[in-house]
């Protein structure tokens, strides 16, 4: 199902209205709606909250409705469960205590197919069978489970560029190196539609690169502002961004851009860091060179409360600008170089310089929150 803005409000009204006359619960309401975002979904069904209950409530009754209410807390569980899962089989422990009839009935029943209407939490721990007067507790057991202690899954980007098939795949090539599973969609810069979804990604990476007169499909920029805004999921681009915004299009994902155009020139650039040891930095030096020439634009200060990490002498401002993530909002990148944009003079394939292309991995593996 496609995620809409509105659907945590939905939630927060809801839960508002059913706790109305319980201070406590209003105040962890109150706390949810302020502190939530995607990545803190398991901490929120760990802690056995309000949410927790509502969600088991839902499940045992088979309630629509609730699971309607809840469905971007069960969308972002998922997503959570899924990059810290095991590849390889491990055996679980569930304990619960059952009536005797219940019981019986269970085990009159093996063999067969059991269903049942809740999920469970399991442990490596087993448990000790035992029996009371009119109960049992029982041990059932599992053979996969997410676990913290395997390897992470590699994170997943989409990529939306032009068809410089050359340049772009070493982009990939060098995403890849880094642990980012790349989709790329040569000419999606201005052909994108919303398949796939873009809330599949953790991260979703826009380079213009020579394709920057044509718009993208609205339906395709929906689905991207929906992703960062309702599923965390990061974005990264470069320029021409904003331009692109400037010349009228990009009428959706101008929401997303951090700072605006104010001009555009192709030269060598120089890089300053601003803000000290931001993780897009990592092994970079705090000030640097471009070997090559590239397309450029000098960009307005920072808007839509994001702050300047690094700036750029030629620009006279902001070179690479982000916005940390709020609740269900995907953190956001936005570099003023115009990646392998090819003309006047610029030269830059994702090969020619080292620093670049590091900062480029690192702006990826910071908007998938791996560092």
């Amino acid at each position: 199902m496609e995620s809409r803005p509105t659907e945590i409000d939905e939630y927060i009204a809801f839960g508002k209205a059913e706790y109305k006359n319980k201070s406590a619960q209003l105040a962890k309401i109150d706390d949810f709606q302020k502190t939530y975002s995607w990545e803190r979904a398991l901490w929120w069904y760990t802690r056995q909250s309000f949410i927790y209950r509502m969600l088991m409530t839902a499940l045992r009754q088979q309630s629509i409705h609730l699971l309607f209410l809840l469905r971007f807390w069960i969308r972002n569980i998922d997503r959570q469960l899924k990059q810290s899962q095991c590849h390889v089989p491990m055996r679980v422990f569930w304990g619960g205590w059952k009536s005797n009839n219940d019981f019986d009935l269970l085990q009159t029943s093996v063999a067969s197919t059991a269903l049942a209407s809740t999920t469970v939490a399991t442990s490596t721990r087993s448990m000790t069978t035992t029996s009371a007067t009119s109960t049992r507790s029982m041990t059932t057991t599992s053979t996969t489970s997410p676990c913290r202690n395997c390897s992470q899954s590699n994170r997943t980007a989409l990529l939306l560029s032009d068809t410089s098939t050359v340049a772009v795949q070493a982009l990939v090539n060098n995403l890849q190196s880094v642990g980012v599973t790349v989709n790329y969609i040569s000419g999606g810069i201005s052909t994108y539609s919303g398949s796939p979804n873009a809330a599949n990604y953790d991260s979703v990476i826009l380079i213009t690169g020579n394709d920057y007169a044509t718009d993208m499909p609205s339906s395709g920029q929906e689905s991207i502002r929906n992703a960062q805004q309702n599923s965390g999921t990061g974005i990264v681009m470069t320029e021409w961004a904003a331009y692109e915004v400037l010349s009228g299009r990009w009428s959706v994902l101008s929401s997303l851009l951090l700072a605006t155009r104010i001009t555009g020139v192709t030269a060598s650039m120089s890089f300053d860091l601003v803000s000290i040891n931001h993780p897009i930095w990592n092994g970079l030096a705090a000030s640097f060179n471009t070997s090559v020439t590239l397309g450029y634009s000098v960009l307005s200060t920072p808007i839509n409360g994001s702050l300047t990490i690094a700036s750029c002498m030629q620009c006279g401002g902001p070179a690479v600008i982000v916005r940390p993530s709020v609740a269900s909002n995907g953190r956001i990148v936005q570099i003023a170089h115009g990646g392998h944009y090819s003309s006047g003079g610029a030269n830059f394939n994702w090969q020619n310089d080292a620093n670049l292309v590091t900062m480029m991995n690192n702006a990826v593996k910071w908007a998938a929150k791996m560092i």
